[in-house]
């Protein structure tokens, strides 16, 4: 007897289960697979960690940003400490955000740790938990599943300070670091797939595949240098919508979690940094470019020669064939400050930021955005701070510059202070039993506190400064003034703090801990005071004291093994190999542990342990680079040049390789190739220039001498 056919439909059935069953199997055992074998990472912000004594506590996840970063740019949170519970009598706020919320470049002087300093002072009897979630160069795609974390760990408070990097940030309209503003879906989507081990798999054979797609080192806002977003450019309107659906969202996990949620419009500098880039109309013609730029051309030299009268007649002639150029609109308005008109100034002064190109700094629409999600919650617990407007009420002219700002968003410790201020006013009417009339404390007293000092001041003003030599900022109209500036300024700073003046930053440092012993990150200014005065032993005890309180804190165990070389190479060794641990996928915690056992004469291991530390980061010039210079030091200049030639094959222009290449060169006494080397070093990094010129002086002054003390 026949068996029976199968029916079509049952076929067609039979065939979608193939289609989909097996798939899934095999996906299914895939991602078992993977997480037995202890692939991948975990994309929460916390995770599970301990302190000594073995309590149990959550702390950050250093892989966090791997979900949303190239692999030679991820960027890692502040280490943090939250327990488990809340404890009774506790606020737990959390602040969400970017670098400027973070506190960069002064970590110990963010307004979130002097909104804890105050709110301690004012409420003696609550236990405040200020927990600063913010990262480098994250946008509103990364905060709101941080928020979405935090929303799990007990929240009074979320504290939200974002809009800078919204363009320039992962799946921003930039498409630096990711996608070009693709829709919400697509990004949500993107960041579920990298959940599941499989799809971190997949992820990594892909960037395998296409390794060039990004960028292959952080070189800081020049890594975003080309990559201009005009004003009517359609990328843009997707950011805004994707800013504010986010938004939403993030207030929305706040407030679901019981948490009062305050939202901050964000400040710029305004005066004081010109626009990063500028681009005409696209419709422009020739001709009309050609008067726009005669007029533009003559507002200029009216305004070089202290005419700015005169100057705005042109300036305004050319806005009247072409007014979307940003650089224009700042002209315009440094013209109009000096007239006295500030209405008209302020205008142009915002109008010069909205049209900037490169879009470091939260504009008029974003401040907007915020204003409008706000202003229609339904949620009473979510609030309105402007501090935009509080900037705009305290500035000269009602123009924010550099009295608050180091350059164009990062705030100095008086703008620290005074977004701490504004959000303390809010959040003491919030309070649970607040007191009417709490005051916030003084600048001075904060300061004081936190053991900020002019030391602390010249340490921040120095990084700014070497990061300013370097583009974008060495394409603003005002640089060559604003450099002026700057230079006198930390002339004078430097020739002031001599070792008395370190001295009493020290005696500050250890006053601020009486107060707080706990406070990891006074402790570490201490230790870098002590190791900068030659207290090496005092400084390595600080450190020690830092790894007990903060035991997931790379960079202590780093400093700790770098102070010990000399001194405890096994221990130094040690410490250095825990950072290994800590980042598995550090080149340079793998370089560190090579110069140690170099230092103790072991050079076949210490070039095995660079080599590793190479492999790591196979596709990154700079490695090779690191690699090369070790192999100069054990004497094996072939085969450090051998490594720089690769190196430069990845990356022609790359600055660290030309300038190992030039010390290799110098070495030899070729001194012109050299110098060549060095000059290809400037052109890619500028900053480079005052340390180039002081090499190629000694070189040019007494070639010989150099290559034999080399």
């Amino acid at each position: 007897m026949n068996a029976r056919k199968p029916s079509r439909r049952r076929k067609w059935l039979f065939r979608l289960a193939a289609a989909t069953l097996v798939p899934a199997c095999f996906f299914g055992l895939l991602e078992l697979v993977l997480r037995v074998c202890g692939y991948g990472y975990s994309t929460s912000f916390f995770v599970p960690g301990s302190l000594p004594g073995e309590e149990t506590v959550y702390i950050e996840n250093r892989e966090f940003g791997r979900r949303f970063f190239p692999p030679a740019l991820v960027k890692r949170p502040l280490p943090l400490t939250v327990p488990l519970a809340k404890a009774p009598g506790t606020c737990r706020i959390f602040v969400l955000g970017e670098s400027a919320a973070m506190g960069f470049p002064d970590l110990p002087s963010s307004f979130a740790r002097i909104l804890e300093t105050m709110l301690e002072a004012a409420y003696s009897d609550t236990r405040f938990e200020v927990i600063n979630t913010a990262m480098t160069a994250i946008n509103s795609n990364v905060v709101l599943p941080i928020a979405q974390d935090c929303a799990r760990h007990e929240p009074d408070f979320f504290v939200v300070f974002m809009g800078n990097n919204e363009v320039i940030g992962p799946f921003g309209a930039a498409g630096v670091l990711g996608a070009e503003s693709p829709s919400r879906t697509v990004i949500r989507a993107n960041l579920a797939v990298k959940q599941a081990r499989t799809g971190q798999l997949l992820s990594r054979l892909l960037q395998g595949l296409r390794p060039a797609a990004a960028p292959q080192s952080w070189e800081g806002m020049a890594t975003f240098s080309q990559s201009q977003v005009s004003i009517d450019d359609p990328r843009l309107k997707g950011t805004h919508d994707t800013f504010r659906r986010n938004l939403e969202d993030i207030c929305q996990a706040g407030a679901a979690a019981g948490a009062q949620v305050l939202v901050c419009t964000v400040p710029v500098n305004l005066r004081d940094c010109a626009p990063f880039g500028s681009a005409h109309r696209s419709d422009l013609s020739a001709e009309s470019l050609a008067a726009w730029a005669k007029a533009y051309q003559e507002g200029i030299r009216l305004e070089g020669n202290s005419k700015p009268g005169e100057a705005i007649v042109a300036f305004e002639a050319a806005t009247a064939i072409d007014d979307v150029f940003a650089e224009l609109h700042y002209r315009l308005s440094r013209c109009q400050a000096a007239q006295g008109n500030e209405t008209a100034a302020q205008r142009h002064y915002r109008q010069a930021r909205d049209l900037d190109t490169l879009r470091f700094r939260t504009d008029s629409k974003l401040n907007g955005i915020i204003r409008e999600v706000v202003g229609v919650a339904l949620n009473d617990r979510v609030h309105l701070i402007d501090v935009e407007a509080a900037f705009t009420a305290i500035s000269p002219g009602g123009v924010p510059g550099e009295e608050l700002f180091l350059e164009h968003v990062h705030l100095k410790f008086a703008g620290n202070y005074q977004v701490a201020r504004c959000i303390f006013e809010t959040m003491a009417g919030l309070l649970p039993g607040a007191r009417d009339g709490a005051r916030p404390l003084g600048e001075a007293e904060c300061a004081q506190r936190l053991a900020y000092t002019e030391t602390s001041r010249l340490k921040a003003e120095q990084g700014i400064r070497r990061m300013m030599r370097d583009p974008p900022f060495t394409e603003q109209c005002d640089r060559a003034e604003r450099d002026q500036r700057w230079d006198a300024r930390l002339a004078k700073l430097e020739g002031a703090l001599g070792p008395p003046v370190v001295k009493e930053s020290i005696a500050a440092c250890r006053a601020a801990l009486e107060r707080k012993p706990s406070d990891w990150m006074i402790r570490e200014m201490l230790a870098q005071l002590l190791a900068q005065s030659g207290a090496t032993a005092e400084a390595i005890d600080e450190y020690r004291t830092i790894v007990r309180l903060v035991p997931h804190y790379a960079g202590a165990y780093q400093k700790l093994g770098t102070l010990l070389v000399k001194s405890d190479p096994d221990e130094a060794r040690a410490h250095l190999e825990t950072v290994c641990r800590m980042e598995p996928e550090s080149s340079l915690a793998q370089y560190d542990v090579a110069r140690v056992l170099a230092s103790q004469g072991k050079a076949v291991e210490a070039r095995a342990r660079f080599q590793q530390g190479v492999i790591l980061a196979s596709n990154r010039p700079e490695a090779l680079a690191a690699f090369a210079n070790f192999l100069m030091q054990l004497g094996r200049t072939p085969d450090a040049r051998a490594r720089l030639d690769e190196a430069l094959a990845l990356d022609p222009g790359d600055s660290a390789t030309h300038m190992v290449f030039g010390n290799l060169l110098s070495r030899e006494g070729n001194v012109e190739e050299a110098i060549a080397h060095y000059d290809a070093a400037v052109r890619r990094r500028p900053s480079l220039a005052p340390e180039v010129v002081d090499i190629v002086a000694k070189l040019r002054a007494n070639p010989a001498q150099n290559s034999r003390q080399k």
